[in-house]
């Protein structure tokens, strides 16, 4: 039974080492890449703003609440209409991918152009179960 306990334990372990390793690795690339991850339920009505998406636009993690306002509610009003539209394409099973440019408002209250790739991932069934948002500032080359 020792064995057993113990070996379970070294297992559980090794996990969450793993899982660790795995999310230094993705804060680095993120930081990178000047990417944020948007994670959204829309079922379940979840939605995970990624503290690194929050960076990208001039805020600490806990300055914005999980919820899809704080992104929808950021998009440039003159982009918002194409940004829905897609994003709706998306829900409808019209796209699984998509790829587009707009902006959003900042801290500072000016606006952040971002290039968001997005994908949706449905259950068997083809419900969507989530829709994955991510959030890039291009570089200018110097």
């Amino acid at each position: 039974f020792s064995y057993i306990v113990t070996t379970t334990w070294l297992r559980q372990d090794d996990r969450v080492r793993n899982l660790q390793s795995w999310v230094a690795r993705y804060r680095v690339a993120t930081n990178l890449l000047r990417s944020g991850l948007i994670e959204w339920f829309p079922n379940e009505g979840d939605v995970n703003l990624a503290g690194s998406w929050k960076a990208l636009i001039g805020y600490r993690n806990a300055e914005i609440a999980n919820d899809m306002d704080q992104w929808h509610g950021r998009i440039h009003p003159d982009d918002r209409g194409r940004v829905m539209t897609r994003l709706q394409e998306l829900m409808d099973g019209k796209k699984l991918r998509s790829s587009q440019r707009y902006r959003l408002e900042n801290r500072d209250g000016g606006y952040t152009a971002i290039t968001e790739r997005a994908a949706v991932e449905k259950w068997p069934s083809g419900e969507v179960r989530r829709v994955i948002l991510v959030h890039s500032i291009e570089e200018k080359a110097a």
